[in-house]
């Protein structure tokens, strides 16, 4: 059977961590010995999960500014490109999200005034 353990403690020290790699070991040391009356299952088809809830840090800053491209632009601006995860056949590992949004620059960048609009300084080489 499933044995449901409450990790909401680490969790929160691997957020206030920000570090970017982390990892839970789960052992059971009699689970060998008494494989009928064990409390984790040695089935290979039974594969442990963990999920995680999670909410969005709100952001202290100001607004970004809208760099998405309108029909009519000719100058650099962003592109939306959505990535699913069923398209691309990662679905059976990525459970959530489905899919993320890529975004890609469309347009002239080589104007100043598409440094200026496009709200971001890493979209232009200025020469």
């Amino acid at each position: 059977g499933w044995v449901k353990t409450d990790v909401a403690f680490t969790i929160r020290k691997w957020v206030e961590k920000r570090r970017l790699n982390h990892a839970i070991q789960i052992a059971c040391s009699t689970c060998s010995i008494d494989r009928e009356n064990a409390p984790v299952s040695t089935e290979m088809t039974l594969k442990p999960f963990l999920v995680i809830h999670t909410s969005p840090i709100p952001q202290k800053n100001r607004p970004k500014r809208n760099s998405n491209c309108r029909p009519e632009s000719k100058e650099c601006c962003r592109d939306e490109l959505y990535i699913s995860f069923e398209e691309i056949g990662w679905s059976d590992w990525i459970l959530h999200p489905s899919g993320y949004h890529a975004y890609f620059c469309r347009g002239s960048c080589s104007s100043t005034a598409s440094l200026v609009m496009s709200g971001s300084p890493y979209n232009n080489i200025i020469r």
